[in-house]
């Protein structure tokens, strides 16, 4: 189950590597998160589909700790091995869904399998991302009694069409040490 999980870690490291444009000459200056959340929200200015109700997401978390640290990306909210075998399927290994009720919401939202390669048991943990009208990012610990963290330092990416985007941010906990967020988001009507 291990080898599966760390296969499945693999392939997911080398679909983003292949799918990253190499840095060129000059890196990737920030954009503003402020103005992507409201993109989220009320729509992207240029494009011609509005807002989106829907967003695919994928995610990674690089986490110190203590002498060492470990690394986690987010899969499906019904992510599930059995027998060292990915039971979910195939649509639904890369990534999750976050989503907004409605037009007027003021929170787009998700839940998501935190899974970490180097874990022998191959348990997960239930998470949810929150973006929120107001500009917040927050990530829910689900399996850890529904504890809120926020992110701070947020930093936005322009992907290669202006509505796809990268968000990052930090949070530091101080049982469990630093951590770094990688989102990739992009509205349903470019999937």
């Amino acid at each position: 189950m291990l080898r599966s999980i760390k296969n499945i870690a693999l392939g997911l490291l080398l679909t983003a590597a292949t799918t990253i444009p190499a840095p060129s000459a000059v890196a990737q200056s920030t954009t503003s998160c402020s103005r992507y959340i409201q993109g989220m929200f009320e729509g992207f200015s240029g494009d011609t589909l509005g807002a989106g109700h829907w967003f695919n997401v994928k995610g990674t978390r690089i986490t110190a700790r203590g002498q060492g640290g470990y690394s986690s990306f987010a899969m499906r909210e019904n992510y599930a091995v059995r027998d060292g075998i990915s039971t979910t399927v195939s649509s639904g290994k890369e990534g999750f869904l976050i989503s907004k009720p409605n037009t007027t919401a003021s929170v787009i939202q998700g839940k998501f399998q935190d899974v970490f390669p180097g874990r022998k048991d191959g348990k997960t943990d239930l998470t949810t991302l929150q973006v929120n009208r107001d500009g917040r990012v927050q990530i829910v610990l689900n399996a850890w009694g529904n504890a809120t963290v926020n992110l701070a330092n947020l930093e936005c990416y322009r992907g290669h069409q202006g509505s796809t985007f990268v968000l990052t941010g930090q949070n530091r906990t101080y049982s469990h040490g630093f951590d770094f967020w990688t989102f990739v988001i992009t509205p349903d009507w470019l999937i």
